[in-house]
């Protein structure tokens, strides 16, 4: 971290906090960085493949019973 600073609005009571990062030699590149997932990405894709089984059980469901309506 090369420096960092805090800042008040007197206004709103809001806080802001600025910092400027320095690349270490032979370092990842900030596009390699963002590439990781968080651990929130990583959560919320875990729910999202639960979401998507369900759906897809649900819409087989739905065909089978129209099938069976059917005959």
């Amino acid at each position: 971290m090369l420096r960092y600073i805090e800042r008040l609005n007197d206004t709103t009571g809001y806080r802001r906090l600025e910092v400027d990062l320095e690349r270490i030699e032979g370092g990842m590149s900030m596009a390699e960085l963002m590439k990781i997932p968080r651990p929130s990405n990583l959560d919320d894709w875990d729910l999202h493949k639960k979401l998507e089984v369900d759906i897809v059980d649900r819409g087989r469901r739905g065909i089978w019973r129209r099938l069976q309506n059917e005959k």
